[in-house]
């Protein structure tokens, strides 16, 4: 049976997930930082385009879904054109990062055959690295969210803080998820292709731009029954309008989230001595 390496050490295949991804921290961390800045390397902006971008989105939801549109979320909120601006902008931070990390999964593995075939290498931190890179770019988009909602309200609220028990479950899931697709990527090709477009799908089921109470009761069920609308519908009232959130729905995405994060690991643990057969 073969041995992996970290930045310290050896450690044992039988591993658990959490210990897997604090023995190998500093590898983590080393591929992370190449993952974030690489994508700018030759620009002139360089990093400032992680920023440059979510300003950009979010001057154009303002003009175009808050202003020309005259979009609203839901009653009983006290909303200008602004504020629908910034919880479709929250919406979309949230969606973006799961978005990002899981169209990138399914070729995690094959983009790197080198790591399975001829080095020793752990190849589990290979969706840690790629969710650490997206949420990145999550915190800087949150940032200017915070920054957008002090000043649309003209206030400083400590309502932001709502996003860290609403990004947990959602990094959780989000990285369980990846493990799976990047294992079954190995063996089917076709995923890299099938996931853009069922992830396209998914977000116009994931009330990002509506509120689930708009939804006609026919089709209501259907999008309550989706996590990711849950999440982004709670996060949304309670970062841009200081609603307290429904703790039984925070506790159900927890629940479901560590399920994911744990099923995921030991399905991609399972799969992982034949990777090098498949590639």
């Amino acid at each position: 049976m073969r041995r992996q390496i970290d930045g310290k050490g050896l450690f044992l295949p039988s591993a658990g997930a959490v210990q897997v991804i604090f023995s190998n921290w500093e590898l983590i961390r080393h591929l992370s930082y190449r993952e974030i800045f690489g994508r700018y390397k030759g620009t002139y902006l360089g990093i400032l385009w992680s920023v440059a971008n979510p300003l950009v989105m979010l001057a154009v939801y303002t003009l175009v879904f808050g202003g020309i549109f005259q979009g609203r979320f839901g009653d009983g909120k006290n909303q200008s054109p602004v504020d629908f601006a910034l919880g479709l902008f929250c919406g979309l931070n949230l969606y973006n990062f799961f978005s990002e990390v899981l169209q990138k999964s399914p070729g995690l593995i094959l983009d790197h055959p080198n790591y399975v075939k001829k080095v020793v290498f752990p190849l589990e931190i290979l969706p840690v690295v790629a969710v650490l890179a997206g949420l990145f770019h999550l915190a800087i988009a949150s940032v200017l969210l915070v920054i957008g909602i002090g000043i649309a309200h003209q206030t400083f609220t400590l309502s932001f803080l709502y996003l860290i028990p609403f990004v947990i479950p959602l990094v959780l899931a989000t990285l369980g998820l990846s493990w799976v697709l990047s294992a079954i990527g190995v063996f089917i090709r076709d995923l890299q292709s099938a996931v853009p477009p069922v992830l396209t799908i998914l977000m116009f089921l994931s009330s990002v731009f509506y509120s689930i109470s708009a939804v006609p009761q026919a089709v209501r069920p259907i999008i309550s029954a989706n996590p990711m609308a849950q999440l982004i519908e709670c996060t949304r009232d309670a970062v841009v309008w200081s609603i307290t959130p429904n703790w039984y729905i925070v506790l159900g995405l927890y629940a479901l989230s560590f399920l994911i994060f744990f099923s995921g690991y030991w399905i991609f643990r399972s799969s992982k001595t034949a990777f090098a057969d498949a590639l």
